[in-house]
């Protein structure tokens, strides 16, 4: 694997790559609630992330 940064990483800091679904927030608790209700979330992630400041789903 390969991978090329912009930015220098600051320690303590970590690199990740996601592949999946960008949603929002509302979509992200509509999805909780289903998952609750369908007994399933214990075999669901969802994952918050902040980006540039800016919390994304």
């Amino acid at each position: 694997m390969e991978c090329l940064q912009r930015e220098n990483s600051k320690k303590g800091g970590f690199l990740v790559q996601y592949k999946g679904e960008r949603i929002s927030l509302e979509e992200a608790e509509r999805r909780e609630k289903k998952y609750e209700t369908q007994n399933r979330s214990s075999h669901c992630y969802l994952y918050y992330f902040t980006d540039k400041g800016k919390t994304v789903w």
